[in-house]
């Protein structure tokens, strides 16, 4: 980490208020070696044991999109076409390689990646640190607990998400920005669309500065590159080189709304550019917030223009091309804004008495911490769903061994301990394709769009015969159920 930036660097560069690169002396670091390393060190520890607490009181991650990630990187190796999947993303699959190596189960490996997960939020913070620091922030060590106590980042640290991956990154990019290493820090922002590709507009600002405030066109190359290969890479293994517009299409026709009850707050592909202030303060809480809007109001730099950029074209996008709304799209906003919180609590301290400033930082400091632990509870298993779930898996286990099946619904096999690349996914193509002898767990996500397979289809086609129920006999409307059935001849006009 550049020698712990320089040992709290004796000498170096760091931007002024105006965003322009001066010197600092060395006079200056020593007394900043003296007074910030150990807190910053305090506040890292600090956040390892709220990370590691929630890590092991949460069962589950934010979404079941975790799940299907973790499975994909098991099978990263033999099946290399996840590496550069557009789902699944480079960046969603490659820092988390190792775990691939494991001989591993589906529950053991989505724990180890789980635990990469807490990893790279805590070393996002100790970038966010860093920056703060070089960015010449009087008590740098507030960015780090401003982005460790953001509830969204500690919720996705349970998880397995290319947002997170996109922070840790992100926060690198900052401190390389604020340390002057001009080539590294473009090569982290080149790298950033290879774990969210929306957030390539980021190119924008950056380019600009690179071009008439750094003079330095040339990085433009390397700017591009990453993002240009993955594309023509995709573009081979796809063999098409609009994929990307095909892509958009097939997401578009995603529209989770009254599907499943977690996703209620989505409203579906509904474009409303508003969505994302409407569930800001649930996702960040009001104390960062507020620290964060008076920073921005105060502070006029290049990162003011990466956050209106990232923030426009995510509430943009909201209802577009796949983009459903999901609170961990907005994830990418949480380095700037934890930096933003800090300068905008230093804000507030200025012309306050010594005592009266300390009182007001630690208050800050608290209700950022206190937000966090009331919007941010341990994740736990959805009930009855997941009783249900462990039935229906416990039943088809015991009886029917390692008979192949179809699911929709990836705790399914997450339950019976086998991966989801393995088999074929519930469409009703893959049901009329499928031999005889196929099994089938249907529930309530099956008859999403991205499935289209309708209880009362099976229930009419001669093909499928019902084996079992879980819960036994018929539910209420709006009640979870898994329904068993099995592939005894060719489908109906099959």
């Amino acid at each position: 980490l550049v020698r712990l930036d320089r040992a709290l660097y004796p000498r170096g560069r760091r931007e002024d208020e105006e965003g322009s690169e001066v010197k600092v002396e060395a006079g200056q670091a020593g007394s900043r070696k003296k007074g910030r390393g150990l807190p910053l060190a305090a506040a890292l520890a600090v956040l390892s044991l709220l990370y590691l607490w929630f890590h092991f009181s949460s069962d589950r991650p934010w979404d079941k999109d975790s799940l299907v990630r973790s499975m994909y990187i098991q099978r990263a190796l033999s099946h290399p076409k996840l590496l550069v999947d557009p789902w699944a993303r480079p960046l969603g699959v490659l820092p988390y390689l190792p775990v691939a190596f494991l001989p591993a189960g589906v529950r053991e490996g989505f724990e180890a990646n789980r635990f990469l997960s807490m990893v790279y939020s805590l070393l996002a913070c100790l970038f966010a640190g860093l920056a703060a620091a070089r960015l010449g922030m009087k008590r740098p060590w507030i960015a780090a607990l401003a982005l460790g106590f953001q509830p969204l980042l500690l919720q996705n640290s349970a998880g397995v998400t290319p947002e997170t991956i996109f922070v840790v990154l992100f926060a690198l990019a900052l401190w390389l920005h604020a340390l002057g290493l001009v080539r590294a820090e473009v090569l982290c922002f080149a790298l950033l669309p290879l774990a969210r590709f929306e957030n390539v507009v980021l190119f924008l600002p950056l380019a600009w500065y690179l071009v008439f405030r750094k003079r330095r066109p040339r990085l433009l190359l390397l700017l591009a590159a990453p993002t240009l290969a993955w594309y023509l890479v995709l573009t081979w293994v796809r063999a098409d080189f609009f994929w990307i517009v095909t892509y958009g299409k097939q997401m578009a026709s995603w529209n989770p709304s009254g599907l499943d009850r977690s996703l209620h707050w989505v409203r579906g592909n509904l474009v409303d550019p508003l969505h994302y202030f409407y569930i800001a303060p649930a996702v960040f809480g009001v104390p960062l917030i507020f620290f964060a809007l008076v920073g921005l109001a105060r502070k006029w730099n290049l990162l003011t223009v990466f956050f209106l950029v990232m923030a426009g074209i995510h509430c943009l996008l909201k209802g577009r091309a796949g983009h459903a709304g999901y609170p961990r799209y907005i994830l990418p906003l949480a380095p700037l804004l934890a930096l933003f919180a800090a300068w905008g609590l230093e804000f507030l301290e200025d012309g306050l008495s010594e005592i009266h400033a300390r009182v007001l930082c630690w208050g800050g400091v608290l209700s950022l911490a206190a937000a966090c632990l009331l919007l941010a509870p341990p994740l736990k298993l959805p009930q009855p769903e997941t009783r249900i779930r462990k039935e229906a898996a416990a039943w088809f286990s015991s009886r029917h061994g390692r008979e192949p099946y179809t699911t929709s619904q990836p705790w399914i096999d997450f339950f019976l301990d086998r991966n989801w690349c393995d088999h074929p996914r519930l469409t009703r193509e893959n049901l009329q394709k499928a031999p005889p002898g196929l099994w089938v767990f249907w529930d309530w996500t099956s008859p999403r769009e991205d499935h289209q397979v309708r209880l009362s289809d099976l229930e009419k086609d001669p093909s499928f015969r019902e084996e079992a129920r879980f819960p036994p006999g018929d539910v209420k409307e709006g009640e979870y159920q898994v329904v068993l059935f099995k592939k005894t001849g060719p489908a109906k006009g099959g």
